[in-house]
């Protein structure tokens, strides 16, 4: 039936009273048709679903354009997934970045034919000429849209998002025949995928659709993106959408996470994914763990200076398009509805909008913009940052007023049921604007577009309304229209549910979806609707009816869960305006419904900790035992005997990551009267307590609260380090001070002996560090089991503390306990026995060792008072600065020495830094001078094996067969420690290869010591001498033993070949004395699994030398003992000719011609192409027939 009105109204108050609870009044609403019309879904009973989704294949509707006029616009979610379906193939070869995939949002949509979606050109004309390509640095780290609730927020960023590189858009339709019968409750949606026309402003559902590729991805055939939009996309690399119904989405650790895995994976970054794969500790930082424990820390290290790196080598801009624009391009990060992650905010932490107002301009590159969407009334969220505001509220812009109006006419032009509606005339689908019609029509859309205030929501169910004829609007009779979306919903429930009944039916699924903290299944939604009742009395089928008749106002998601149809929608039925209509107004009842339901879903006893935290919250937040006639004690007995009853371990029910880190002081409260333990031991920060954990992430309420009951102030984690410890670290002054308070100790040790007062000291925190001095000081005691602690007054704790943080370069607390306290700039702690310079030098802290060194601090302290001189700690370190500063006060570079003698020229020559040598040298440092075991800087670039550093010492003078102490030259120690090319300088310069240290072992053998190969092979060719020495440094170092007699055997050879008979016999025979006897046997117990080839390997040799030595006597005449060992050959290896053929010629020239033809033949079977032993058969053979008598 068509809504008449007849009645006019002189108030905002009229259309309420039109939808009153009378008879009268809902008859009009009887037969309502939905206007925005959600497909059904087939759902089974909850018995056999598993919570599970499955999808069906892609589903187009060719027939909905023409149908468009007629019909309402059913609403879906559109879905965000990262394209090829999760990690880049960079990460992926990193194994600790298997798993990094960022997350997927599902967002609601009103309405899934964007024929009528404004193009908002101006919008992203304005982006790309403020943001994208400044003409000239604007000072603007990002911009900010803002506007009331329904202004297209949302839907702009998800514009941008889906057109980026990095990701592809699936919207998830519901377009199943309306008749079918509901089979499953969690049954997934069919899709669809639109993707923009060509730039006419607006997104076509005609454009050519894209088929999914699997996980949400999107293989688009062509860009088919308007210019406008791609100009700005194409800059995107990172995004995130925050959503008041999915409280994950709103937490700050999972919104770093995200970013910086979407960075790492997005085509634009692949500096960045290159970088993080080359990188092993970078790849450790993508742990979900580490941003929960240190967000700001782990996102800096992990993204901030990576890509500041990246910035400053230009690497970044080099990836984007080689077009002109290109070079001076910046990157854009997309952050949705920073007002709906603040509602989710932490007790004590910070939020994403607190977080982003404190470190977003410092935290990317200068070529990173951030664009936020807030609404209006939450813009004091991102007060302070340098944003580009874009107001989307038709009050102060022009051209949002436009976008509204054309909206309008879009759907006018395109609605023949519209048009009759509004006009009192027939019109048809080319209604001409300028005739009287269209004056009527101009008129009425010009006044929607004024009550909307650029509220496209509103404006979209209104002109549905319109279309289905539940407002009527005949002719400039404009006063039934609903002048906001308040009245718009209130309309539309109340043409859905007529009576109180009707809506009471239904509100517990829609209490139920308001109250959780996570999108639910249909599954789960009955099971908490039926966990109010011990025998539910709710049948499944008229829960799926009840489903049925709200798919207009839940959204059933991709993963089959449902959601409020848009935001507002949700928030009206939590909370009105003062003086508004409470009416449809839900209560608390779904958090009680959600708690009954958390107990009951498994057996008893079974809720981890973050489920009876998920527990407590709705406990909190439902009052159950509110109403009930008992007194306050009884009540929260009940409450902590359900705690009790639900839980596996009440104990450690505080210790899930979470709360560990961002703790709900009320349910943690309730936890705590429950009996959950307020000692208990976290799995981080090595094993530290609650407390300790609380103190070191500033958490003050939480930590107050576990004092509250009675959590020990001196617990410590396996490291011996307490909360006060862990408060020192965190520089946390205010939870210091309330644990000074409770007790805590100031002078506790952890297993580093150090104190509160030295942690507070490393990281820095002055006003910490005076705090602490200020407290009375007792004798430390040891945290160490290994031994005391020398210190023993308040003046050597400060003193430690002055020394270590010189040492992490924390110059402010230096300046301050020089300035302010009984410090002594040339000391040395007692604990390390260091001074503040020396540590200064040793960490490599320039700016700490200028600071120290224009307050006076001494240079040379001598060699009795400090074993290590910060000349010697600055030169060890390799920094070039730092020793360029110690110098200019004028030290002598040969005096300063350290505990064995050594010198700086000596300990940069074995370090290999030949700037900081250079520097020395200019400076007059010896090249000669020994320490205390005679060795020059020669001999130290030698233990070093620093090749450069020697052939610059040799340049200056440097003695090359100079011997220290133990007689040994610098080419011994390059035989032990250096590589061939060290060794190679040091014969070219002269160096002697015989001279023996005073063991009597020449380089050779010192490097059979040291198993150096590469050495030793190098002796050997340049003709360092074999004497017994070395074959017994090779007994049980089988390798050395073959490299050995391989070179005999080639030296055997050499002089064969030469003619040199007799002392190539004397090599072969001296190497068969050294193979050791039984070869593969002896070999293979003393080499283990490598016994087996390394025999072989001998074998071989023996082989060669034996037949070498047959070969020397047959040419030396020997015949009989050249056949023997030919014959001792043949055993060796009966499978080779060489020995065979030796033999035979030896058999021809004793005139054993038929001994001789047989080894002949044989040879020629082991090698058939041997043309050498097949002549000399046949010329035997023939020698032998021409014998024979006639």
């Amino acid at each position: 039936m068509r809504l008449e009105r007849n009645s006019r109204r002189s108030s905002q108050e009229s259309l309420l009273s039109l939808m009153s609870n009378n008879s009268s009044s809902v008859n009009s609403y009887v037969n309502y048709k939905p206007c925005c019309q959600q497909a059904h879904r087939s759902h089974r009973g909850p018995s056999s679903v598993g919570g599970g989704s499955s999808r069906s294949s892609l589903l187009t509707d060719s027939s909905y354009e023409a149908n468009c006029r007629h019909k309402a616009r059913p609403r879906s979610t559109k879905q965000l997934a990262v394209q090829a379906c999760g990690t880049s193939p960079l990460l992926a070869t990193a194994a600790c970045c298997a798993d990094v995939k960022p997350m997927a949002f599902e967002l609601p949509v009103v309405d899934r034919d964007e024929t009528f979606l404004v193009s908002r050109q101006w919008l992203f004309h304005e982006l790309k000429e403020i943001l994208v390509y400044p003409y000239c640095e604007n000072g603007m780290k990002g911009a900010v849209l803002y506007g009331l609730s329904g202004t297209g927020k949302t839907t702009i960023l998800h514009q941008l998002a889906a057109a980026c590189p990095l990701q592809a858009p699936v919207r998830c339709l519901n377009n199943v025949n309306s008749t079918a019968a509901y089979e499953s409750p969690s049954q997934n949606s069919h899709s669809q995928v639109t993707s923009a026309s060509s730039d006419s402003g607006f997104l076509s559902t005609r454009s050519k659709v894209n088929h999914s590729s699997g996980c949400g991805a999107v293989v688009s055939a062509e860009d088919s993106r308007p210019g406008w939009l791609r100009d700005v996309a194409d800059s995107v690399v990172a995004y995130h959408f925050c959503q008041l119904d999915n409280e994950i989405t709103c937490s700050l650790p999972e919104f770093l996470y995200n970013l910086a895995t979407m960075i790492a994976l997005s085509p634009t970054m692949s500096p960045y994914a290159e970088l993080i794969a080359a990188e092993p500790d970078l790849q450790k930082l993508f742990d979900k763990v580490k941003f929960y424990e240190s967000p700001l820390q782990t996102f800096r290290r992990l993204v901030s200076e990576p890509l500041q790196r990246l910035h400053r080598l230009g690497k970044l801009k080099r990836t984007l398009a080689a077009d002109a624009e290109a070079v001076g391009r910046n990157f854009l990060i997309l952050i949705d509805a920073l007002d709906e992650a603040h509602f989710h905010r932490p007790d004590s932490t910070d939020s994403i909008s607190s977080f982003l107002l404190a470190h977003g301009q410092q935290l990317l590159p200068a070529c990173f913009r951030l664009v936020l969407s807030v609404h209006s009334d939450w813009l004091q969220l991102v007060k302070g940052l340098p944003l580009h505001k874009i107001d989307l509220n038709c009050t102060t812009d022009d051209r949002v007023h436009r976008d509204s109006l054309q909206y309008v006419k879009r759907r006018l032009d395109s609605c023949l049921a519209i048009q009759n509606n509004v006009s009192c005339k027939a019109a048809s689908l080319d209604w001409s604007w300028s005739s009287s019609g269209g004056s009527i029509l101009d008129r009425f859309a010009e006044h929607l577009v004024t009550v909307a205030n650029g509220c496209f929501l509103y404006l979209k169910l209104v002109l549905d309304l319109i279309q289905q004829n539940y407002i009527v609007v005949k002719g400039t009779n404009y006063r039934l229209l609903p002048i906001n979306l308040s009245e718009v919903f209130t309309l539309m429930l109340s043409l859905k549910f007529p009576t109180e009944r009707s809506y009471r039916q239904v509100t517990p699924v829609l209490e139920a979806v308001l109250a959780s903290r996570r999108p639910l299944t249909a599954e789960q939604l009955y099971t908490v609707c039926c966990a109010t009742e011990l025998i539910p009395q709710l049948k499944w089928d008229q829960f799926r009816d009840q489903l049925t008749q709200l798919r207009e106002f839940l959204i059933s998601t991709r993963t089959g869960t449902f959601v409020c149809f848009h935001p507002a929608f949700r928030q009206w039925l939590i909370s009105r305006e003062q003086g508004s209509s409470t009416r449809f107004l839900c209560d608390v009842k779904g958090h009680a419904s959600i708690a009954l339901w958390l107990t009951r879903r498994c057996s008893e006893k079974s809720l981890a900790a973050e489920d009876l935290q998920e527990l407590g919250h709705h406990l909190l937040k439902a009052h159950i035992y509110k109403n009930v006639q008992r007194s306050d004690c009884i009540l929260n007995e009940c409450q902590l005997f359900w705690l009790n009853h639900s839980a596996v371990d009440i104990k450690s029910s505080l210790c899930s990551t979470k709360n560990i880190f961002q703790p709900n002081t009320k349910v943690s409260k309730l936890l705590l009267l429950a009996g959950a333990d307020p000692n208990c031991k976290t799995n981080h920060f090595h094993g530290a307590p609650l407390l300790c954990v609380a103190c070191r992430q500033g958490l003050y309420q939480f930590a107050t609260l576990l004092l509250e009951f009675n959590a020990n102030v001196n617990a410590v984690d396996e490291n011996m380090l307490s909360p006060l410890m862990h408060a020192a670290i965190g520089g946390n002054l205010d939870l210091i001070q309330m644990l000074h308070e409770h007790g805590a100790l100031i002078n506790q040790l952890d297993k580093q002996n150090k104190c509160a007062l030295i942690h507070a000291a490393e990281n820095g925190h002055v006003k910490v560090v005076s705090f602490l001095l200020q407290c009375d000081w007792a004798p430390c005691k040891s945290g160490n089991a290994s031994g005391g602690y020398p210190i023993t007054s308040k003046s050597q704790i400060i003193q430690q503390a002055f020394v270590m943080a010189a040492a992490v370069g924390q110059i402010s607390v230096c300046k301050f306990l020089l300035d302010f306290c009984d410090v002594h700039i040339d000391t040395c702690d007692l604990v390390t026995g260091e001074t503040a310079l020396s540590m200064a030098c040793s960490n490599g802290n320039k700016d700490t060792v200028h600071y120290l060194l224009q307050n006076n601090a001494q240079v040379s302290l001598g060699r009795s008072e400090h074993p290590t001189p910060p000349l010697l700690q600055a030169v060890q370190n390799g920094c070039w600065e730092i020793v360029s500063a110690l110098l200019t006060t004028g030290v002598d570079v040969d005096n300063e020495v350290n505990g064995t003698g050594m010198t700086a020229l000596m300990l940069a020559a074995q370090c290999g830094h030949i700037g900081v040598m250079e520097l020395l040298l200019g400076r007059d440092a010896s090249v000669n001078i020994t320490d205390d075991s005679d060795r020059n800087a020669l001999c130290w670039a030698c233990i070093g094996a620093q090749t450069s550093c020697v052939g610059l010492l040799l340049d200056r003078g440097a003695k090359l067969n100079e011997a220290d102490r133990f007689g040994n030259m610098p080419i011994h120690y390059a035989a032990q420690y250096g590589c061939k090319t060290l060794l190679q300088l040091l014969i070219d310069r002269g160096a002697t290869l015989e001279r023996a240290n005073k063991q009597g072992f020449r380089p050779l053998e010192v490097s059979i010591d040291a198993d150096n190969v590469d050495t030793f092979q190098r002796l050997l060719r340049r003709g360092a001498k074999l004497g017994p020495a070395t074959w017994t440094r090779t007994v049980g170092k089988p390798r050395f033993t073959v490299l050995l007699l391989e070179k005999l055997v080639q030296d055997g050879y050499l002089l064969y070949k030469k003619g040199r008979l007799k002392e190539a016999a004397h090599r072969f025979s001296y190497a068969l004395k050294k193979v050791p006897g039984n070869v593969v046997d002896k070999l293979s117990s003393s080499v283990g699994d490598t016994g087996s080839d390394t025999g072989a390997k001998l074998q071989e040799l023996s082989y060669h030398l034996t037949l070498g030595l047959a070969r020397c006597g047959r040419k030396a005449g020997n015949l009989e003992q050249a056949v023997q060992l030919a014959g001792e050959a043949i055993q060796l290896d009966p499978d080779r000719f060489e020995a065979y053929f030796v033999r035979a010629r030896c058999q021809c020239e004793a005139k054993r011609w038929i001994a001789a033809r047989s080894d002949f033949q044989k040879a020629l079977r082991l090698c058939p192409d041997n043309k050498e032993i097949s002549d000399s058969l046949i010329r035997l053979q023939n020698y032998i027939d021409q014998k024979k008598p006639e």
